[in-house]
């Protein structure tokens, strides 16, 4: 099923106009085919990922196991638990739960993303799954700020990026979305991050050819990299890190120094 299809479908599920009738058995359930949870999680997985983490991030959530915790952030009756801030008794929770989906719903169909920004009763990745799934796909399918908005926005170059708003980046990146169709521009960004991890995960080292780059002609017409301290002589010599450091208090004439960052430097 290709996403535009799936984003339909689960409108058809779960239209704006039938959310203030959900019930708490609707809204999670063990069955899992038509539980509102279960469809933001893993069926419309391919809309943008919230896969993983605690359960809490629905706010409430009916279980098959009693929770063992006795952490007064969480409360449970026999058939759910739920965020205590919510409420005193699972009904309780879920009417404010429900509340604030009505409300994210009604503003993400306005795109007012602003709006959306103040409503904390469930956790960001969820209420933003939500605001996307209702906003008549003018919102982008992404939903972690940290690990996605802020380095896509930096790619993009929009300085500070993690200083500002979730509102604020969606904004500018549907700027750069332009008149592209949404599904083309979230695959290009996926491409993105892909580049953008494979960076993450290179080693980059500074490199100081001299005082004020006095070496860096000689360097790079020879496709070498030098290290200093002469006085140190061939530095391959040294059998150890230790060996190195004895070296630089007998040269430098500091037998209490502990040369920690130069050995290091150097072996």
């Amino acid at each position: 099923m290709d996403r535009r299809s799936l984003y339909n479908q689960f409108l058809q599920q779960f239209p704006i106009e039938s959310l203030g009738n959900m019930t708490l058995e609707e809204y999670s359930n063990l069955n899992k085919d038509n539980s509102f949870c279960y469809w933001l999680e893993s069926k419309t997985y391919d809309l943008g990922s919230i896969w993983g983490g605690s359960a809490y991030k629905f706010g409430i959530f009916k279980f098959d196991k009693t929770p063992k915790q006795d952490n007064p952030k969480y409360s449970h009756d026999e058939n759910y638990s739920w965020s205590s801030r919510l409420g005193n008794t699972s009904e309780e929770a879920f009417n404010n739960i429900r509340n604030a989906i009505i409300r994210i719903a009604n503003h993400a169909r306005n795109a007012e993303w602003d709006e959306i920004e103040k409503i904390n009763d469930l956790w960001p990745v969820t209420t933003w799954k939500i605001a996307f799934l209702y906003s008549n796909e003018q919102l982008l399918p992404i939903y972690d700020k940290d690990s996605w908005l802020v380095p896509i926005a930096n790619h993009f170059g929009l300085s500070d990026a993690k200083k500002h708003s979730r509102a604020e980046l969606y904004n500018f990146l549907l700027e750069k979305k332009g008149k592209k169709d949404l599904y083309v521009f979230y695959d290009e960004l996926l491409a993105i991050m892909e580049v953008e991890k494979t960076k993450a995960k290179t080693k980059i080292w500074l490199f100081a050819p001299g005082e004020n780059a006095c070496m860096w002609d000689e360097c790079k017409e020879s496709q070498t990299m030098r290290i200093g301290w002469d006085p140190i002589g061939d530095i391959s010599e040294f059998k150890n890190r230790e060996d190195l450091t004895k070296a630089l208090q007998t040269i430098y004439n500091k037998d209490d120094a502990s040369f920690k960052n130069d050995s290091l430097a150097l072996w």
